[in-house]
Parts: structure tokens; C-alpha cells; sequence
């Protein structure tokens, strides 16, 4: 994975034009995906891997969002809209305007940053669901993955095996979670 990162991630700043008010923004995205996926508006996630010996985990998420909201997830979710949300929370993008439609992209890495705590670069698509983007997103700093996240919505975090996820021994949040989780296995192993 550090190969990865010393030859295939560059840190861009990606501009993005909404609307005639809309601002500048910025997030760590690798530069092959703005050119693919920068245009895309979407509920996006990130999916966070590892690979030890051949066992597949993913870091995934347990929200706090009531009695019928619970279940693991990839890290994720919908949108902002509103420049003043994305800076309160401390996004990586510095909006300037409240006309704003944030990136699927963007989405991912703030979304990544507020459930997980955790700063990530966002790689390639893994998967497009009918209402959810999933990328490959890759920790800045692997070794400092909390099991804590925002405690407003996240009650913890966890890796996951494929193995889990696949046979059914973790609830998960949105069945379509199982999918994602199959197309990153695939990947995965097909980089063998």
C-alpha cells in the first residue's frame, strides 16, 4: 500500500464550479479520479481496506441513529449542501458561499473524516449502487485508526472481514454494503 502512495497519489486541490456562486474547494483525491468521477453528485462513501495474509477488512462504522438505523456500514453518506456545515465540522474543503453542491468525491472524504476520525485519500470507484458511490479511500495514517468515532452519530468502529460480511456474521446497515464489499475483494486480489 505505501508503493501505492509514492507513486500513484498526488494532493490536488479540485475546483468545482456548481454554479455561478459556488466556491473552490478542496479534498485529498487522487488525481485519476477527479478526471473520471469529479463531476459526479451522489450519497458517496469510502471504502478503507486491509490485507493481511490474505485475510480482507474493511474499516467499517456502527451509527447511532436510533433503534431502525443500526447496523455497519461503510463509512458515508449524503452530500452538503450548506458551505456553513461543511465548515463547522471541520471538512477538509474550505467553502467560501452558501451555494454549494459538494462532490461525490468530496462527499467521501468528508464523510470518512467525520465517522472515522480518521484522514483519507480517496482512490478509484469501487462500486456505483443506484443511490451511493462507493471509492477506494486509503488512511493517511494507517497505525492511528481510532475504534471511536463522531459520537453524535457513530457508536464504533471497527475492521471487518469479508469473511464477516459474507457469510452474515455482522448486521449490516444496507444490504447493499455486501456488494460494495465483493467488488473491493475482487480488486483486491485481482492486483495479486
Amino acid at each position: 500500500m505505501r508503493l501505492f502512495f509514492s507513486t500513484f497519489i498526488s494532493f490536488v486541490l479540485f475546483s468545482f464550479q456548481a454554479n455561478a456562486t459556488a466556491p473552490i474547494n478542496a479534498c485529498r483525491v487522487n488525481t485519476e479520479t477527479i478526471q473520471k468521477y469529479g463531476t459526479l453528485i451522489s450519497n458517496a462513501g469510502c471504502v478503507i481496506s486491509k490485507n493481511e495474509n490474505g485475510k480482507i477488512s474493511f474499516l467499517m462504522v456502527l451509527n447511532d441513529n436510533g433503534p431502525n438505523d443500526n447496523g455497519w456500514a461503510f463509512p458515508g453518506g449524503k452530500p452538503s449542501t450548506n458551505a456553513n456545515d461543511l465548515k463547522e465540522k471541520g471538512s477538509l474543503l474550505q467553502p467560501s458561499s452558501l451555494q454549494y453542491e459538494e462532490p461525490a468525491v468530496c462527499t467521501a472524504s468528508r464523510e470518512a473524516r467525520e465517522e472515522t476520525g480518521s484522514e483519507v485519500i480517496v482512490g478509484d470507484l469501487v462500486d456505483k449502487q443506484d443511490k451511493f458511490i462507493a471509492f477506494n479511500c486509503y488512511l493517511l495514517q494507517p497505525d492511528k485508526v481510532s475504534n471511536k468515532g463522531n459520537p453524535e452519530e457513530i457508536k464504533e468502529i471497527k475492521w471487518i472481514s469479508f469473511d464477516e460480511i459474507k457469510w452474515n456474521k455482522v448486521k449490516l446497515r444496507f444490504q447493499s454494503n455486501l456488494s460494495i464489499a465483493t467488488a473491493a475483494t475482487k480488486q483486491i486480489q485481482n492486483k495479486k
